[in-house]
């Protein structure tokens, strides 16, 4: 019977989710930060700049003022600093600490972008007239309002922005001498303040929701329906994004002691005579036999490695290894837990199932990181099933370097051994 699957000792729990977020892209653990970023990209310069060339109009002479010009100077700086962060941060923060470093960062410019604005109206305060100060109020509400279609995307962000950006315009209209603003703006300013903390919270939880469905509809996707493991198109992604840092990884630190760097087991793995088992017991039993081979390998391998559908009776397991012992071993348990678990087939009749494996590690050579991709890698993977299936099947066959031969040298010899049996079929 399959044993419960041994802790991940390379690829955490938290790595696993990472990884798999990077993998759809998506399925990013502050996907809301990156909505507000789209949509807040397309607002920035459109908008912002007219609406802080409208201020100018409105505070007429009051810009004359060295103070007032030097702030509309840096609230125009935060602006553009605000729109290129937009456009930059989402990029490198991967680079940078992932989603948490991205997360500071947005808040940043848009606080300090609010700063700029806050800086204004403390700066034309002494200098305007009552009616001004109301205009400012009515242009700063309306600036505040139609934020919410982006940045409420970030419910913390938009807070903290109206908080600055309307705080500031109530102290100075609090400052100002004219005592008929006095008790009634700031308040007004205040219900504004609750009202749109209030619809951005409703926008944002109907956000959320949307995004959760689109979430769920693109996981959906990724997943194989009949077996639940995920498929060959999420494989392709996941694989993709880990296979370039590792090489990266190896490149940078591996080459004094490449056989220390971490690197991922590719294992090709096949049902025996599953053409039998279909033809002797139908497809449903056949399709049973798939869904109880998925639950199988799930419990003999680790909680971080990944299990895919690759294709028909075919699926591939994809884990990070520090080395090749801690690899064959997960191979091996993985064989055998298969073999010692026969499946319930119609009235109940047991049918005995086997499978064979073909494995690599990629980077293939890791004194040569670069000399294969991983897809060209998982060729030698399929060339060693073949040679499992060849020599009796029920068994595990792994692709190593030959130290006679280059790793491309070996990849062609496989294209060519798999182009010669294929001649050979039709011939037959």
């Amino acid at each position: 019977m399959p044993t419960a699957r041994p802790p991940d000792a390379s690829l955490t729990a938290a790595a696993r989710r990472e990884l798999e977020a990077a993998a759809a892209d998506e399925v990013d653990v502050d996907v809301l930060v990156l909505e507000e970023a789209t949509r807040a990209t397309l607002l920035v310069l459109p908008f912002l700049v007219p609406t802080l060339a409208l201020i100018w109009v409105i505070v007429g002479q009051a810009t004359r003022a060295v103070e007032v010009r030097a702030a509309f100077g840096t609230c125009l700086a935060l602006l553009i600093a605000r729109w290129a962060a937009l456009r930059w941060i989402p990029r490198v923060a991967p680079k940078r600490g992932g989603s948490p470093w991205r997360n500071r960062a947005l808040s940043a410019s848009t606080w300090l972008m609010s700063a700029g604005f806050a800086g204004i109206y403390f700066s034309v305060g002494p200098h305007v007239d009552a009616v001004q100060l109301l205009t400012l109020a009515i242009v700063a509400t309306a600036v505040c309002a139609l934020a919410i279609l982006s940045a409420s995307a970030g419910l913390f962000t938009y807070i903290g922005y109206v908080s600055i950006h309307l705080g500031a315009l109530a102290i100075v209209i609090v400052r100002h001498a004219d005592a008929a603003l006095t008790p009634t703006l700031p308040a007004m300013i205040v219900f504004f303040v609750v009202v749109l903390t209030l619809v951005a919270k409703k926008n944002n939880a109907s956000l959320r929701e949307k995004l959760a469905l689109s979430l769920q509809v693109r996981d959906f996707g990724l997943r194989d329906a009949l077996t639940g493991l995920r498929n060959r198109a999420f494989v392709e992604i996941f694989t993709e994004q880990r296979a370039r840092q590792l090489v990266e990884q190896l490149q940078l630190r591996g080459r004094r002691q490449p056989n220390a760097a971490r690197r991922l087991a590719l294992l090709l793995v096949d049902i025996d005579h599953f053409k039998k088992i279909n033809d002797k017991h139908g497809h449903a039993a056949g399709d049973q036999v798939l869904a109880s081979f998925a639950k199988v390998a799930r419990s003999a391998v680790r909680a971080g490695d990944i299990v895919a559908r690759w294709g028909g009776e075919e699926f591939l397991v994809v884990m990070e290894v520090e080395d090749a012992a801690s690899a064959k071993a997960v191979a091996e348990r993985l064989r055998t837990t298969v073999s010692a678990t026969p499946v319930s087939g119609p009235g109940g009749r047991p049918i005995d199932m086997t499978c064979s494996v073909g494995a690599c590690l990629f980077p293939f050579d890791p004194s040569r990181p670069d000399a294969l991709t991983w897809q060209e890698t998982l060729e030698l993977a399929d060339g060693a099933l073949y040679r499992s299936k060849a020599r009796g099947r029920n068994r595990t066959t792994w692709m190593h370097p030959d130290p006679d031969f280059t790793p491309r040298q070996l990849l062609q010899q496989q294209r060519e051994s798999d182009a010669e049996t294929l001649r050979f079929r039709k011939a037959s």
